[in-house]
């Protein structure tokens, strides 16, 4: 959706490059025309004095050039006018402002303590991994979050990093790295890179010259910085070097790393984002059927590509089930793990081993049962529950 709107809004800005590309240089002429004619023919001491036949057909023929002009100008402008109304059009028909229709919502946050200590602690790790460092320990202290999700760093220190960061001084975050994440290595030779692209900024070409031993690490990139040196049209050569996003995109990982957190909530938006369009899909062709019939349980209708994907529900492999609080996943003795259910299933087939002592109430437990996966026998009171 968003790629068929950027389409559209990308044509009608390259037409209007080309419409002021194709009439500025035309407008000035014309301009420069009527000016040449009027100081030739119309400047004269003589002010009752009249044109001549050939003044007047000058005078006609520049006009209707400039007439001319004007209306294929008008004409051009209409059908960009014309693309400029779809894109409205566009946004109408792809997005969706209400998205009621879309979420089913059992939860309720603002009455869930626990629930609501989560959204904090997932806001405060998302203010933290980028930077916001004095925004984040205010939110911990206002929302009385525990000390395990609060800030684990000086925010003094860190501020003085990314102070000088912003100022494009990457001396104090390169000697944080050598010294808390020499293991990153990728995150500090993109820093020396990009303090040897701002030597180049600033006109400093033996400085970056001298600077550019710190990046032999990488031949085949080294190459092309040298290179970056001589040429006389270095930012239109190379973009991608002297691109200002670089060093936006730089702030972000050093404030990830240095906060130690992950941005969970940005990996959430995305999914969001990326999860809506086949929920609208999906939503018009099952229009006539109610909200609950698209979800079955905490399950999403569709799939969703996920990186780094981790499983937060398991599923037995016996009933084929997700497990819940009522059901919940047990681990038998060899390892391999099933749900309650299946376990008690696979228990009334299994053979009873009576101890000496024996309540009778306890029997159930020392039913042994052979795993469905492996010779390994276990007894019911073995199997522990397994939490995720």
């Amino acid at each position: 959706m968003v790629d068929i709107v950027a389409g559209r809004i990308n044509r009608v800005l390259e037409t209007l490059e080309s419409f002021r590309s194709q009439w500025t240089p035309a407008v000035a002429r014309q301009i420069d025309l009527v000016r040449r004619v009027y100081n030739e023919l119309l400047i004269d001491d003589d002010p009752e004095a009249e044109l001549s036949v050939t003044a007047e057909v000058v005078l006609a023929q520049a006009m209707e050039k400039l007439g001319d002009m004007l209306q294929e100008m008008a004409h051009q402008h209409r059908s960009t006018h014309q693309m400029l109304s779809k894109i409205g059009k566009a946004i109408d028909r792809y997005f969706v402002t209400d998205l009621s229709s879309l979420t089913k919502i059992d939860k309720n946050i603002d009455t869930d303590p626990r629930l609501h200590g989560r959204v904090n602690a997932l806001i405060t790790n998302h203010l933290t991994s980028t930077g916001k460092f004095d925004v984040a320990d205010v939110l911990t202290k206002e929302a009385q979050l525990p000390a395990s999700e609060g800030l684990e760093f000086n925010v003094d220190d860190i501020r003085h990093l990314m102070e000088a960061f912003q100022k494009r001084d990457i001396t104090p975050a390169l000697q944080w790295l050598k010294q808390n994440a020499s293991r990153d290595e990728q995150l500090i030779y993109d820093l020396q890179k990009q303090h040897f692209v701002k030597l180049l900024e600033d006109g400093q070409t033996m400085e970056a010259l001298q600077y550019s031993r710190h990046l032999s690490k990488n031949p085949d990139e080294m190459i092309q910085l040298l290179w970056a040196i001589v040429a006389k049209d270095r930012k239109t050569r190379y973009p991608d070097l002297f691109n200002p996003v670089v060093w936006q995109q730089l702030e972000l990982r050093l404030a990830r790393v240095m906060s130690r957190s992950e941005n969970y909530l940005s990996q959430i938006l995305e999914l969001g984002i990326k999860m809506v369009p086949s929920l609208i899909s999906l939503r018009q062709l099952m229009v006539n059927r109610s909200l609950e019939s698209l979800f079955q349980g905490d399950e999403l209708p569709i799939e969703v590509d996920v990186p780094n994907a981790a499983h937060s529900v398991f599923a037995c492999p016996i009933l084929k089930a997700q497990c819940t609080e009522q059901n919940p996943p047990m681990r038998l003795t060899c390892g391999h793990v099933i749900s309650r259910e299946a376990l008690h299933k696979l228990a009334q087939t299994g053979r009873f081993v009576a101890p000496t002592n024996l309540a009778p109430s306890n029997a159930f437990s020392h039913i042994r049962l052979k795993c469905p996966y492996c010779p390994v026998e276990s007894s019911v009171a073995d199997a522990k529950r397994v939490y995720f």
